[in-house]
């Protein structure tokens, strides 16, 4: 308990009460952290949003000039994890020094709940090593799995057309993003 009062600058007996308010149970020391990252991950449909989010808040001096000039968040899938991303784009500097401050800017239930688990790390630079270079990996991955979201749609929009004209213009589309899903693996 005096690790998260510490680490988001919380009286130590207010996070209790309110722990014991949300109706938590008893929770062993050095759990609470591990239990809600693997809680969040088994839940996650898209995970690259979730670290890009995540980089975006331990890293928020590094990464937010990247991850705006990238334009990343026009292709997130999820509308909590771009919801985030907006609240933490539009934040002071100085609020995202000091967690406790971030997480009182969020009305969202889910999304508190979501930056918590994303803040509660040991090691961040063990975690992320460089974090521009696993920015541009996760955006990159992020980017061909749309891709190949766009191709398997597009396959199925193959199954259900008989004009040859749209037909043409699937198999054209198709070819085009599998050239481009090459580029981006490539690129790695």
């Amino acid at each position: 308990m005096r690790r998260l009062s510490d680490a988001f600058k919380l009286d130590e007996a207010a996070l209790r009460f309110e722990l014991k308010k949300s109706g938590g149970g008893r929770v062993k020391p050095g759990s609470l952290a591990a239990d809600n990252i693997a809680v969040t991950q088994r839940a996650e449909s898209f995970p690259e949003e979730r670290d890009l989010v995540q980089l975006l808040l331990l890293f928020h001096g590094e990464i937010r000039p990247v991850f705006s000039e990238s334009n990343i968040l026009a292709s997130f899938e999820d509308p909590e994890w771009a919801e985030l991303a907006d609240i933490i784009l539009a934040q002071p500097e100085e609020i995202l020094k000091i967690p406790g401050e971030l997480l009182g800017h969020i009305e969202a239930k889910t999304l508190r709940e979501k930056t918590s688990s994303l803040l509660l790390v040991d090691d961040k630079e063990a975690l992320w090593g460089n974090p521009l270079e696993a920015f541009s990996d996760l955006v990159r991955e992020k980017r061909r799995r749309v891709i190949l979201r766009k191709i398997r749609k597009l396959h199925h929009d193959l199954t259900v057309n008989n004009s040859e004209d749209e037909i043409g213009y699937l198999i054209r589309e198709i070819d085009r993003l599998k050239k481009e899903n090459t580029l981006l693996k490539g690129a790695q």
